[in-house]
């Protein structure tokens, strides 16, 4: 699971994360940029949430925290993720082991201001939506409720 968003949308996806935190404590890895992951552990923190402790949220590409920051590089180390366990699950020969959807990512993408690592954006959009990576990508709130629900069915 990942969990990636642009600077004017962090607020949202932070609510989303709330919402559905008992959700994503199933999952067995989660990973964030570094100025998402601060933003959902200090909001995870002020709510007294018992997940604040235990929803561990890794830096995406297990790199600093600077370079694990968006604008940094943080959404080029979401797109390497992705192609990284596609190669490792080629290689192995594990598809029959592997989850339908070896990646779930909440992708909030300022929709309000241009970013300015655009380029870096489209990446990760384009690891994404690449069918033989078998993501499920997430752009909304709406989205996101909507997969949580169908997810705990």
């Amino acid at each position: 699971m990942a969990l990636i968003a642009n600077t004017g949308e962090k607020a949202r996806l932070v609510r989303v994360v709330m919402l559905l935190q008992d959700l994503l404590q199933k999952f067995p890895k989660r990973v964030a940029t570094s100025g998402t992951r601060d933003a959902i552990t200090r909001a995870l923190r002020a709510s007294g949430s018992p997940s604040a402790s235990s929803l561990n949220i890794e830096l995406v590409g297990g790199v600093s925290e600077e370079l694990a920051h968006g604008e940094a590089g943080g959404d080029l180390f979401g797109a390497d993720a992705i192609y990284e366990t596609a190669e490792l699950v080629e290689t192995a020969e594990m598809v029959e082991y592997m989850p339908s959807n070896p990646w779930s990512v909440l992708f909030f993408i300022d929709f309000k201001h241009r970013p300015g690592h655009l380029e870096d954006i489209l990446l990760l959009v384009r690891a994404c939506t690449n069918p033989e990576q078998r993501v499920t990508l997430l752009l909304n709130s709406h989205m996101a409720r909507t997969w949580g629900r169908w997810y705990l069915e």
